[in-house]
Order: C-alpha cells, then structure tokens, then sequence
C-alpha cells in the first residue's frame, strides 16, 4: 500500500502465488521470491533477508508446553510453510550447534499468513517471518519458541525480465521494496 500511496497514479494488477511463475511468457513486469533462486537468464536485484523465528499462541503453549530444545519440536503439532507435496525439515541454529528438525505437520498451507493464523488459533508452533509475526506478537497473541535457536534467513530477490529495459514503475516498486525490506531489517 505504500507504493499506490506514494504513486496514486499507477494501476497494479498482484497475483499472490508461490508457484514460480514465467515472467515473459505470463506478462508479469516483476516477481519476488524468496529464497535459493535457480540460474536463469532473468535480470535480479537482491532486496534484502528475511529473517525468520519460531511461533505459537499463549494458548497453545500453556496447554502443551513449551519445548525447551529443537528435539522437544517432535512432540508438538508443526505448522508448516510448504508448496506442493514437499515436506521439509526445520533448520535451527544456535552459536556453533546445529539442529535438523524433520517436520510432521498437522498443517502444512503455502500461505505465511495462513500459517500464522493458525499459530493464533492455537493450532500449533509455526516458523515465520519476523516481519509477519510481528503484529501478532506486539498483541500479545504469539509467544516466540525456542528463540536463542534460529532458523536461517532467506534471501529476497525481485526478478524481472530486462534490467536494460526497466519501467519506471517497476524500478521504482524496486526502490521502495529495497528501503522497505532495509527497514525491517533494523
């Protein structure tokens, strides 16, 4: 919302997917995507990381505890952030330690948002972004886990389809995602 305020004037059409879309072939100016990217002939401006943690509702935590190490995690029900039927595992890290937490989710969405809702509704311990937790954290209605343990950042990129040809409307989407992600960094 912060872009249409400060350009009242440009018209955005967003198609919030986590499929990897083709830019060319499906008319998109841009996509973000977070994470690992493939090689490919695509023009790519980092935009920054994003840094993540574990959540679950006060609720959920006093009627199940609170896990003291990663491997307490296999006795919670998991909140999972997955595409497609890839089941992942948990990466936790703490000083020199590192933890590998195999995932036997109870939910598992392809939506941040939808996995934090369900983490306010008790359902169980989700790993989020910072930035999507925080709102539900500063109402008190998540708790962290596990919070000297960290799972890794992951990078942010906007991928166009020419740097060469960049549109003033999309270098400056660029721009203001840049500062954005730069603040919710600090």
């Amino acid at each position: 919302d912060r872009y249409l305020q400060r350009y009242p004037d440009v018209r955005v059409d967003a198609d919030f997917t986590s499929r990897i879309v083709d830019i060319v072939h499906e008319g998109f100016d841009l996509a973000i995507r977070v994470g690992p990217l493939a090689d490919s002939t695509l023009a790519v401006r980092k935009l920054g990381d994003l840094a993540y943690g574990l959540f679950a509702s006060p609720d959920y935590l006093a009627s199940r505890g609170v896990p003291a190490h990663p491997t307490d995690l296999a006795g919670h029900d998991v909140l999972a952030f997955a595409s497609g039927t890839h089941q992942a595992a948990w990466m936790l890290s703490r000083a020199d330690q590192l933890q590998r937490v195999e995932l036997s989710s109870r939910l598992k969405a392809n939506n941040v948002f939808a996995i934090r809702d369900a983490a306010i509704a008790g359902l169980g311990i989700a790993q989020l972004p910072l930035v999507v937790a925080a709102p539900a954290r500063r109402s008190l209605q998540l708790r962290p886990v596990l919070a000297d343990w960290s799972p890794p950042s992951m990078p942010v990129h906007a991928v166009f389809a020419s740097a060469r040809y960049l549109t003033p409307k999309v270098r400056s989407f660029i721009e203001l995602a840049v500062d954005a992600m730069t603040s919710a960094e600090q």
